[in-house]
């Protein structure tokens, strides 16, 4: 049974993504976007969180449109959420589960089954998200070319979303 502060932090957390998408979406920069969303009273781990849920949208977003799948049904099934539990925090991405992350280490880890972790399925942690690339079914560590990456190619896939 989940406990008030958690149902406030998930809905907080998932408020976050869709104010950042949206801002995104009217052509706001990302930085001004996110900046103007942080004023919110979400704590590090939590912004953590949206920062690897808008990652993980990105990177779908991306595979959509490199594999020319990218209609609005695929879109709107792209859209990532975060869900908390009392030890780890699902990131789903559209009604499916995807990854789960360890609240206390702060690892991510894939899924066996919705709400079952994959302890053999490590991607690094909250702290080393940008090194990996978060396209197609499962993450994959990003090419040394990858990971100087500007930062704005992340959110720029979500203008047109």
């Amino acid at each position: 049974m989940k406990t008030n502060e958690a149902k406030n932090t998930e809905t907080g957390i998932n408020e976050v993504i869709t104010d950042i998408r949206s801002l995104i979406a009217l052509g706001w920069d990302k930085d001004a976007a996110i900046e103007n969303v942080r004023k919110s009273t979400l704590g590090s781990k939590s912004w953590a969180l949206v920062h690897l849920a808008v990652l993980v949208e990105a990177g779908q977003v991306e595979d959509l449109i490199t594999s020319k799948c990218d209609c609005d049904a695929n879109r709107e099934n792209a859209k990532t959420s975060v869900k908390m539990g009392v030890k780890f925090a699902r990131v789903d991405v559209g009604p499916s589960g995807k990854y789960m992350v360890d609240l206390a280490s702060g690892e991510i880890f894939g899924i066996k089954a919705y709400g079952v972790v994959h302890r053999g399925h490590r991607f690094g942690t909250l702290e080393t998200i940008r090194e990996w690339d978060w396209s197609g079914y499962r993450a994959r560590r990003a090419c040394a070319k990858d990971s100087k990456k500007d930062s704005d190619s992340d959110y720029t896939l979500l203008l047109s979303a």
